[in-house]
């Protein structure tokens, strides 16, 4: 089945937020508001001593794991704009009520199997410390590096896709959901790659204007994406 382009995929979210970017936007703040008054918060509270690192740790995993409950909530929101479904403030917080054990044990496979991929950048360290003075070591360890930014590259396109997997199947096993997205990743990595790649030039105006229009271009990213997602699962397909 032939897949859409990048370009397809970015007029469907334009046509899907024209005239319906306040929602979005507005989630969009409320989600950075809040990630940002907890970790204020965190910083405010936590005293500055040796037992105040270790909790700093502690409060720094919880506000991670808020953080991204919060924003697996928003993809929810976007996905049912994007399906014409009613959509509204209270969608951000669906992956705290629906399976949230499920988003946060995805986090954390994420988050070791990026431990795994930079083992390779790890050793070279190691063999660059033992040996600092030789040029070799210094060669192992920049092709060391090289090889676990491509083993994580590939990770992170593989499974891509399991929080929006998790979001239509909440009670879906988390083995089972990555095993979809890679599933579903397989012959659309470069794809999805080059989908990433071609917002550089919109992100950059982002950071021109201060950051103002990234209110309007975190929302479109994030809605394209959603539509990629929705090519992988022929959803497409299914509205004609």
């Amino acid at each position: 089945m032939i897949k859409e382009t990048s370009n397809q995929l970015k007029a469907r979210a334009r046509g899907t937020l024209l005239g319906h970017y306040g929602l979005p936007i507005g989630a969009s703040i409320l989600t950075t508001a809040a990630i940002m008054t907890l970790e204020g918060l965190i910083s405010l509270v936590v005293p500055k001593n040796t037992a105040g690192v270790l909790i700093s740790y502690l409060t720094m995993l919880i506000a991670a794991i808020f953080s991204t409950l919060l924003q697996t909530g928003y993809q929810y929101l976007l996905l049912n704009m994007a399906r014409g479904k009613k959509a509204e403030l209270k969608d951000l917080i669906y992956p705290f009520q629906t399976m949230p054990d499920h988003v946060i044990l995805l986090a954390v496979r994420l988050f070791l199997l990026t431990l795994a991929c930079m083992l390779p950048f790890l050793g070279g360290l190691i063999i660059f410390a033992l040996f600092y003075q030789l040029l070799i070591s210094r060669i192992i360890m920049v092709l060391l590096l090289i090889v676990s930014f491509f083993l994580i590259l590939r990770m992170t396109l593989d499974y891509s896709q399991i929080f929006l997997l998790y979001l239509d199947n909440p009670y879906l096993s988390c083995r089972e959901i990555m095993y979809q997205s890679k599933n579903l990743m397989k012959g659309n990595r470069i794809r999805y790659f080059y989908l990433l790649v071609s917002f550089v030039g919109i992100a950059l105006l982002g950071v021109v204007s201060l950051g103002i229009g990234f209110l309007w271009i975190t929302p479109y990213m994030s809605m394209t994406e959603v539509e990629f997602y929705r090519d992988l699962i022929n959803e497409h397909s299914q509205e004609f």
